[in-house]
């Protein structure tokens, strides 16, 4: 891949970086949310444009199978947090999209 596809793509990756350095900046949570949904969301977008800049037709398989190891992730911590935290935790949940 050459020319302006590689840019858009190129420039895609560097927006996901950048919305997940926000994310690890600036969302202050007592249970630290920073560690969770936002980093699996942007980390899926991050790599997905990788693999797109790369061309590797492997590496795809590689994605499938890190989205579901980090929704079966994502699952388990949402129970601790919400045993951690309890309704603080489930106040959050019903104010965001996480």
């Amino acid at each position: 891949m050459q020319g302006p596809k590689l840019c858009i793509l190129t420039a895609l990756l560097f927006v996901a970086l950048a919305v997940l350095a926000w994310v690890l900046a600036w969302v202050k949570t007592p249970w630290n949310a920073a560690r969770y949904a936002p980093i699996y969301v942007f980390g899926a977008v991050v790599v997905t444009g990788l693999f797109l800049v790369l061309q590797q037709r492997e590496l795809w398989i590689l994605l499938v199978v890190l989205l579901v190891a980090q929704t079966i992730r994502a699952k388990k911590e949402a129970r601790v947090l919400e045993a951690a935290f309890g309704e603080e935790y489930r106040e959050y949940r019903r104010k965001t999209w996480f």
